[in-house]
């Protein structure tokens, strides 16, 4: 790998920073969940989920008690947290593990996978579908003389 490229992608694939990004995206969770009792779901969820900022009140970070201050502080939304971790998944990811050809063979299960999640999205009952499809496609990609069936269950119980 470059030099130079490796020496960019070396700090933001760092273990430390994806702890902190884990433990932010608790808070956010925890501190999004306890909002939802002075406000609407969806309000909560554009504030503090679908946004690249947010304002987090102390009053939300401290649920029980008389003491609810007025102020707060700016933290990372959830857009940001999610768009930190992909870039240090991707980063550990280029700097550690190694390309080999069979990699590419995950591109077609992941477009596939994908296009199921899409369709579950749209008809709850198009995953049965869509995971009938999967099975019929991987039944046809095994080899012949090899069953993916399981044992059958016996009826009769021994005492």
């Amino acid at each position: 790998m470059n030099e130079v490229l490796k020496t960019i992608l070396k700090p933001l694939a760092s273990l430390r920073i994806t702890v902190l990004l884990l433990l932010g995206s608790m808070l956010l969770v925890y501190v999004g969940t306890l909002a939802q009792r002075d406000a609407d779901n969806f309000h909560v969820q554009r504030e503090y989920f679908h946004s690249w900022l947010v304002y987090m009140p102390f009053k939300h970070l401290i649920p029980f008690g008389d003491w609810q201050p007025s102020y707060g502080f700016m933290f990372l939304g959830g857009y940001s947290l999610i768009v930190g971790i992909l870039v240090n998944l991707i980063a550990a990811h280029t700097i550690r593990f190694k390309f080999k050809l069979g990699d590419l063979l995950l591109l077609p299960v992941l477009a596939l996978a994908g296009f199921f999640v899409y369709l579950a999205q749209e008809n709850p009952n198009a995953i049965n579908v869509a995971l009938t499809v999967f099975i019929s496609v991987l039944r046809s990609a095994l080899p012949t003389g090899c069953t993916t069936s399981a044992p059958a269950l016996s009826s009769s119980t021994s005492a």
